[in-house]
């Protein structure tokens, strides 16, 4: 399989054959088919092979990653030394990785046969899966373990009375370790899990041993790694932090697996990570994990060259390759040096180095703004280490986060941040309980995702605000190297945007461009490109027909992929009563683009279902006959497929400028009307009370008539 991100079919029809177009299939008006549907055909030159069955219901739990399940594979060539992982559609994938193993060979590796989707329609384990050759023997750990228990026999190292012999371990595991991560780092890749257990022994006999090296493709970089195989900085972050790596941390690890066969066990196993990196910063790897412990001449020449805390100092595959043949190298102890001319006292502990000394503050996180407040870190810099530009740096992030006295939370932590960046550059980005290197914060995101971590969440978003990747990558030579470190400062302006394909999603698909949409809808598939994603929902039209054609997920992902940075819809000048309204409108343009973008002609399916949703748009119209004209409209449109035409019958707005001119047009009318009903009333009204007046005028005068006849009759008589 290639990677199949931003991939086009080969025609913009999907055809069955050689060249002749499919029969149409039946199907319903929503355009979901019968036997399978476009995104099946699409996906058809990326599945496995057929020659494999992956046997669902017989797993391999030894061969099981933290990252990944392992199965029994059937295939129609008989051979038997094939299993399949298959890989998680909650993390990111290691794409790049994968398809350059696939145009490599080594018979001391785990080999990748094929890899592919295996299942458009999802699954329990999911739909992404490699094929690689099974590893024979046992893990290096599970034989050690039987060594020191005396179950196994193996050659002894006469000269030190260690587990495994000088030439066994240099014949047997350095060498074709060495020659692996040779051809790795020829192809720009690394392994970034060599340990006891990825290794795999037939025989602890020389010329009998076929060491095999396991995949390290089924998790992300180092995630399960034990942190004594990781360089300081590696061994700092969290597991999904520790970003991408180099040859440089696979030669490290290679050291600590010859400390391992030599001595049986991990340096510093037992104790606690956080106190074995203390003293790591102190007094150096080597010294830490040889301490007085002695191995041959030999091979304290290959351990001080591999486990030296200098990535431009340590061994590569050269050194090595002279070292096999025998030649003696007499190499100081690594060591680390000493900075200051006078320790920096801090939290019990005497200090010589910045790092060592960021590594306390981050372990006293709650104390540390307290201390560098104070004004003594300053001094120290300056006067001690002769370092005037970082004691400045520091002074300026005091100032610039409260000064001397700053009493709020916030302000404390972006301070120790960035003088923990400012201490020790090469170290992860630190803030409060999360650790990653800049190129692992994506895998930290998608996790605390996934596991809806909102502490996680809202630290991450602090960090973005805070700008510290490139804080970072100003100061630290390694990550200024590392080419999306603007993404992550356009990331900031991304996450407080509330429109569909923006806020925390967006931040998500941009940062893991290897991660399968996550829309509740497509969860249990694996949706890793634009046309897929088209083509599964045109299918499954009906059967989602009671989601939205469009959550934030699937804008975000649509919009990654295609880079927008603005609201689509900003041209759009439409009067709708609602928000809501408008929302819809911009899940449409999406995918019009996207459909576009895809060059695939026809979605009917698609249209025909985001048509169905935009029933409340519809009725915004208030004409009755225009109201059915303009659903008339959008439902032919849609029966065409088109996306960008219904974009245009509802951004052009003849329909609704018709119905608003009409509606004006109506009420002008009612009002003349009106008006003319009121003078009517009016004038009746007069009339009528006009009629009252004189027929009451007439009354009161026939009363008064009435007085004044009596009053004469009256005055007559006397």
């Amino acid at each position: 399989m290639e990677v199949i991100e931003d991939t086009k079919p080969q025609n913009n029809d999907i055809r069955d054959g050689e060249g002749e177009q499919a029969a149409p299939k039946k199907s319903d008006s929503m355009g979901e088919t019968a036997k399978g549907g476009r995104a099946e055909k699409f996906i058809e030159k990326f599945n496995i092979s057929k020659d494999f069955k992956i046997l669902t219901d017989s797993p391999i739990p030894d061969l099981n990653t933290s990252g990944a399940s392992a199965f029994q594979v059937s295939d129609v060539h008989q051979r038997q030394n094939l299993y399949a992982i298959i890989l998680p559609n909650t993390l990111p994938i290691r794409f790049e990785t994968i398809q350059a193993l696939k145009k490599f060979y080594n018979s001391n590796y785990t080999n990748i046969q094929d890899a592919g989707f295996t299942d458009v329609a999802g699954g329990k384990y999911g739909n992404y899966s490699v094929i690689l050759e099974k590893p024979l023997g046992r893990k290096l750990s599970d034989l050690i373990e039987s060594l020191k228990n005396g179950d196994e026999k193996a050659q002894p190292n006469t000269k030190t009375g260690l587990l495994l012999s000088d030439e066994f371990i240099a014949n047997e595991i350095v060498n074709p370790i060495n020659e692996i991560l040779k051809s790795f780092a020829d192809t720009e890749i690394f392994h970034g899990c060599i340990n006891h257990r990825n290794v795999y022994l037939e025989s602890l006999q020389s010329s009998q041993a076929n060491m095999v090296l396991k995949e390290s493709i089924s998790e992300p970089p180092g995630l399960s790694q034990p942190h004594q195989y990781e360089p300081i900085h590696r061994a700092q972050a969290i597991p999904l932090g520790k970003g991408q790596g180099s040859i440089e941390d696979d030669y490290f690890a290679l050291g600590v697996l010859v400390y391992y066969c030599l001595f049986g066990d991990l340096p510093g196993q037992g104790s606690e990570q956080m106190e074995i990196i203390s003293n790591r910063l102190k007094k150096g790897s080597y010294n830490i994990y040889l301490g007085y412990d002695e191995a041959s001449t030999r091979m304290t020449d290959l351990l001080r060259g591999l486990l030296n805390d200098s990535p431009e100092e340590r061994w590569g595959y050269s050194q090595i390759v002279q070292w096999l043949k025998g030649k003696r190298s007499n190499l100081i102890r690594p060591t680390i040096r000493k900075e200051a001319v006078r320790s920096y006292e801090y939290a019990g502990v005497s200090h010589f180095s910045r790092r060592a000394l960021a590594n306390t503050y981050y372990r006293h996180w709650e104390e540390a703004s307290e201390d560098i407040r104070s004004g003594k870190l300053q001094k120290w810099l300056d006067l001690s280490v002769s370092l005037a530009n970082a004691a400045e740096e520091v002074a300026s992030v005091i100032a610039s986060t409260g000064g001397a006295h700053s009493k709020s939370r916030r302000e404390d932590d972006e301070l120790i941040a960035k003088v923990l960046v400012i201490l020790d550059p090469m170290a992860p980005i630190r803030h409060r309980n999360i650790a990653a290197q800049v190129d692992g914060l994506g895998a930290v995101l998608a996790n605390a995702w996934e596991n809806k971590n909102q502490y996680e969440l809202q630290t991450f978003s602090e960090m973005l605000r805070l700008n510290l990747a490139d804080f970072k990558a100003t100061k630290d030579v390694y990550t200024e190297k590392f080419s999306d470190r603007w993404l992550l400062q356009k990331l900031n302006n991304f996450i407080t945007k509330t429109e569909y394909g923006f806020g925390v999603e967006r931040c998500l698909y941009d940062m893991n461009h290897g991660l399968p949409c996550q829309s509740e809808m497509l969860i249990k598939h694996f949706i890793i490109d634009i046309n897929q994603l088209l083509y599964f929902l045109n299918d499954n039209a009906s059967r989602l027909s009671s989601y939205e054609p469009v959550d934030r997920h699937i804008a975000s992902f649509l919009a990654s992929k295609m880079d927008v940075t603005t609201d689509l819809t900003a041209n759009i000048q439409l009067r709708l009563p609602e928000r809501s309204m408008m929302d819809q409108i911009s899940k449409l343009t999406l995918l019009a683009f996207a459909q576009r973008k895809a060059e695939i002609p026809k979605l009917a399916g698609l249209a025909s279902w985001i048509t169905a949703r935009m029933e409340n748009i519809v009725n915004t119209i208030s004409n009755k006959k225009l109201r059915k004209e303009f659903k008339s409209d959008l439902e032919r449109v849609a029966r065409m497929g088109d996306l960008t035409k219904l974009v245009e019958i509802i951004a052009k707005g003849e329909h609704f400028r018709r119905d608003y001119e009409g509606l004006r047009e109506a009420k002008h009318n009612y009002n003349v009307i009106n008006q003319k009903i009121n003078y009517l009333r009016a004038s009746k009204l007069r009339a009528k009370k006009n009629s009252t007046y004189h027929y009451n005028g007439l009354y009161i005068a026939k009363i008064i008539s009435i007085f004044v006849l009596l009053i004469t009759l009256t005055v007559t008589s006397i």
